[in-house]
């Protein structure tokens, strides 16, 4: 498992065991690059790959199947703290569309690492659970 975390925006992002996290959820070998952007440029992505003009919190690149890419506005949250972006994108780089499977899947994950001792203190913020549709 490789992962890489770029911060292209001034605001502070909270520290989570990304590497964990993915190995959990991507399983076995898999190269993801994790990406957080402001406004402008997250509204250039939805542009150029979903015709959406329109800002957003989270997308999802499947680049290869054992590599992918997510790209989040912590700007933009929407009412989701960036644990569940960042599973809501990585289900969708497993394949997962949006829907009760995929909600029931981001609602056990979000258990699992909100209870985890390890990082939860050291991440939590916002309610993960209370929220609409995010994407």
């Amino acid at each position: 498992m490789i992962v890489s975390v770029k911060k292209l925006v001034k605001l502070s992002i909270p520290t989570l065991p990304y590497e964990h996290i993915a190995q959990h959820i991507l399983n076995g070998e898999y190269e993801l690059s994790i990406v957080f952007v402001g406004s402008q440029r997250m509204r250039t992505l939805n542009r150029t790959y979903r015709n959406k003009d329109a800002d957003t919190n989270v997308l999802a690149f499947p680049l290869t199947d054992t590599s992918g890419e997510i790209v989040i506005n912590p700007s933009r949250t929407k009412g989701f703290s960036v644990l569940h972006l960042l599973i809501h994108g990585m289900l969708h780089l497993k394949g997962h569309r949006h829907g009760s499977t995929m909600e029931k899947s981001e609602q056990e994950l979000l258990k699992i690492f909100s209870h985890d001792k390890t990082h939860r203190d050291r991440y939590r913020r916002g309610d993960a659970h209370s929220a609409g549709p995010c994407c």
